[in-house]
């Protein structure tokens, strides 16, 4: 009898222990997948006023040098700040004008200046282009449609009364000349910056010897 009701109890003992450590192992999952889930999250934001949703991302260089299959996932993640990577950082050799060249930028500048004239004539707002032939062109375009984009979304908003939405509207102008006249002012460094991604990119595709320790410029 005595042999038995031992044996008994030790076998109850050794299930409860196996369910403690069941429980116990299912509250820690619980508690890393809540740790995991709650970290993730703050990387999203909701703006309301704007009314979308935006992904911070701290570890910008890991997902930056992210390879693999996902590589592409990961850095579609990125701010990529209006796509400057493809429409700015894009490797292009700097040559002298050619007399084509010249006549081309001659004669945008001068239209230009014509069509700023006739806008002080009629008394209307200046009007503020990228030259055709300047190198950030595309990316200025895509910024200034991204701001006229956030412009009309904030218009739209019943809480906006008429007046903000005048004074947003001479906001988005102000921007839009600032940003002409501050690329203008870059144009030498943006055109040597391209220039410099170009060399960099043949340089790459030569190669050389491994025992050259550095390349004289």
């Amino acid at each position: 009898m005595s042999e038995q009701s031992t044996t008994g109890g030790g076998s109850g003992a050794t299930s409860c222990c196996w369910w403690q450590f069941i429980f116990a192992l299912l509250f820690l999952r619980l508690c890393l997948g809540w740790h995991f889930f709650s970290e993730g999250s703050k990387k999203f934001s909701y703006d309301e006023g704007r009314q979308e949703w935006s992904v911070n991302v701290p570890t910008e260089f890991l997902f930056r040098s992210a390879t693999g299959p996902f590589a592409s996932l990961y850095k579609n993640q990125l701010p990529g700040f209006y796509d400057w990577g493809n429409l700015l950082a894009v490797p292009k050799e700097f040559k002298p004008l050619t007399d084509e060249q010249i006549s081309a930028r001659a004669k945008w500048n001068s239209g230009y200046k014509k069509r700023l004239e006739e806008a002080k004539k009629a008394k209307e707002p200046a009007p503020i282009e990228f030259p055709d032939y300047a190198p950030y062109k595309a990316w200025a375009d895509m910024i200034v449609e991204g701001m006229r984009d956030k412009l009309t979304k904030f218009t739209k908003l019943s809480a906006v009364s008429d007046d903000q939405d005048a004074e947003a509207a001479e906001h988005f102008v102000a921007r839009h000349q600032q940003l002409a006249d501050f690329l203008g002012e870059e144009f030498d460094a943006i055109e040597e910056y391209q220039h410099e991604l170009w060399r960099l990119e043949q340089l790459e595709a030569q190669g050389g010897a491994d025992d050259i320790p550095f390349r004289i410029k």
